[in-house]
């Protein structure tokens, strides 16, 4: 396909592999095919549609019940919900503004997406190589689309199976609260080596769709099984707790009561911040809603919060639209939150503030560094599995592989031979690199996920076959689709909008 264009065809397979047969083939009234098909006996959702991102912003929009429906309009759309809901419906006759598109609403989810976001266009562009060579998630899950947005981009890691969600007795979506937290790892994962993750971005909501032109990278095989993702979610959880194990804060003994987060030193230093700008992790948006929300769990009037914000909003140098400071007040008073997040609070003190301590957290708790890598004697085996991993995916490859002695890597390291091989072992057997052993004098071959997905995605020529054949051969997932399903994709699936 080299640089071309998508055809509307493979817009078409996008949007099923995306939506999981999430909705009817056809529409129920005025379809052009209905009577060539049965009508389904299982029960279908919906999707939301928006025509721009100010009519998004008002929840002016068009619900869609059928691939039918979404495919006539699609090309006039600029977002979409890619998760499905159990209905949707219009607040009004005239069918102007949506209601139901909540996540208590939700009844199948098909795909985590993550928002890229960067200051301008320009910058979003220059990063673009950068962007691929992190997408991997722990060098195990390929995104399977990326798509251009005004600024950044949107990342889809499909699942290969729908997860539906059911309600318990007690009226708890135990499905989605799982993935809700696979889906803030995620992020947290993408952010510790891109600061453009929006860590804010709502989990299932709103994002762009799929346009002719706006997609740069897609590959139907790469998809996510949600078990294994959420058995790696649990792991990088339980990594993350131990790196912050002795960083737990305690309440003090000394202390008695709860400490309202209006009284807290992070508040008060936030609202004096100024110069909070786009496109750099949680920007302004999310600084004020975070602001709000500790207002209402501090018990403040709605009001007084709304003057606190539109005065804080009014002193920043590129200060967001009234409308907005309106917006985030009111959500953070629809009684759906409890006060302000402990780990969007850290991004942003950490982000926003000075390093002076005071600027973190209330004073009144306490907590204890345990040593920084740099002062310990010993590396545990999954640093030195990081490092190598970092070290190999920052390298650049004529096809995915990269040519390193053993005694290159071990000098790069620092690590010994008995430590490497240790951790070369791990890796190996946990799939994250590929080994091509050497001859002669000839230095052994080693690939990660990330290379080869690199790698694949400056590809403009490669036949069918042969690449699927490569992606077959090094990350073995071809086998669990049929063979005969390989003439429907086009010979390269992957875009490159730089021709």
């Amino acid at each position: 396909m080299g640089g071309e264009k998508m055809e509307e065809q493979q817009i078409r397979e996008i949007f099923r592999r995306v939506l999981h047969g999430g909705l009817k083939e056809f529409k129920v009234r005025n379809s052009k095919v209905k009577a060539l098909e049965p009508v389904p006996t299982h029960k279908k959702g919906a999707i939301a549609g928006f025509f721009s991102k100010a009519s998004m912003a008002q929840d002016r929009g068009v619900v869609f019940t059928s691939l039918e429906g979404l495919e006539e309009k699609a090309a006039r759309l600029s977002h979409w919900t890619p998760n499905v809901y159990n209905y949707l419906t219009y607040v009004e006759p005239q069918k102007k503004h949506l209601k139901g598109h909540q996540e208590n609403n939700l009844s199948q989810l098909n795909t985590f997406v993550v928002d890229l976001d960067f200051k301008d266009a320009e910058t979003a562009k220059k990063m673009q190589e950068k962007v691929f060579q992190v997408l991997t998630i722990a060098d195990i899950f390929l995104p399977t689309l990326v798509l251009a947005t005004d600024k950044g981009y949107h990342v889809y890691y499909v699942l290969d199976e729908p997860v539906y969600l059911k309600r318990h007795a007690n009226q708890q979506l135990p499905a989605l609260n799982a993935a809700k937290k696979i889906a803030n790892n995620i992020k947290q994962y993408l952010q510790q080596k891109l600061f453009a993750v929006d860590v804010g971005c709502n989990n299932f909501g709103i994002f762009r769709i799929p346009h002719k032109d706006n997609v740069i990278f897609y590959e139907p095989w790469f998809t996510v099984n949600f078990a294994e993702i959420m058995t790696w979610s649990k792991e990088f959880t339980q990594r993350e707790q131990k790196k912050t194990k002795t960083r737990i804060i305690l309440r003090s003994n000394r202390v008695k009561g709860y400490l309202k987060q209006i009284k807290q030193p992070w508040f008060k230093s936030l609202l004096q911040v100024t110069d909070i700008r786009p496109g750099e992790g949680l920007g302004r948006h999310n600084t004020i809603f975070t602001l709000a929300l500790a207002c209402y769990s501090s018990e403040m009037a709605e009001q007084r919060c709304f003057d606190l914000l539109d005065e804080f909003n009014s002193r920043l140098k590129q200060p967001i639209e009234n409308k907005d400071v309106v917006k985030s007040v009111h959500d953070a008073f629809s009684g759906r939150y409890s006060g302000a997040s402990r780990a969007y609070i850290r991004e942003l003190t950490s982000h926003w503030l000075s390093e002076d301590p005071k600027n973190k957290i209330s004073p009144q708790n306490w907590y204890k560094h345990k040593k920084k890598r740099k002062d310990r004697i010993y590396s545990h085996q999954h640093e030195w599995e990081e490092d190598l991993l970092d070290l190999l995916n920052n390298q650049i490859t004529a096809d995915g592989f990269v040519c390193l002695s053993m005694r290159k890597i071990k000098e790069k390291m620092g690590i010994s031979l008995a430590s490497l091989d240790r951790v070369l072992k791990s890796l190996r057997e946990n799939k994250k690199i590929f080994y091509r052993p050497g001859q002669g004098r000839k230095a052994a071959q080693i690939a990660t996920v990330t290379t080869i997905l690199k790698y694949l995605q400056k590809q403009k020529t490669m036949m069918t076959t042969q690449y699927h054949a490569y992606l077959k051969k090094w990350l073995d997932l071809i086998p669990k689709y049929k063979k005969d399903n390989l003439v429907h994709h086009s010979s390269v699936s992957l875009i490159d909008d730089t021709s």
